[in-house]
């Protein structure tokens, strides 16, 4: 009888923890999505809403992943040959360029 209380017990113990972990990483994952809408916020004025542009300026939504963090970089790095795009590039960092790439490659293209 003792040895079945332990194992419920055990059970018990390993199904709250799992709960926890779940509800922990979703609201991880939660804010993450959120801080990537405010990082790209500042984007949509030229880019259009939601990465959506209406004029000549590329569109961001549904941008290739890898594409995206390189043209950023290479932006970040040579700002001055890139002129207005240069100097945003450069006010990011590489975790926050990786951030928006995420975040760009998410949505749906136009």
């Amino acid at each position: 009888m003792y040895k079945i209380f332990q194992n419920i017990l055990f059970i018990s113990i390993l199904s709250i923890n799992l709960i926890v972990l779940i509800a922990t990483n979703f609201a991880l994952a939660k804010e993450l999505k959120l801080e990537s809408e405010i990082l790209s916020a500042p984007c949509f004025s030229c880019h259009g809403s939601q990465g959506v542009s209406v004029g000549a300026i590329p569109s961001l939504a549904g941008y290739d992943l890898d594409t995206f963090k390189k043209i950023m970089n290479l932006m970040s790095q040579r700002g001055s040959e890139f002129t207005i795009m240069g100097r945003i590039a450069s006010g990011y960092s590489s975790k926050e360029i990786e951030r928006l790439a995420d975040y760009f490659s998410s949505l749906k293209s136009p």
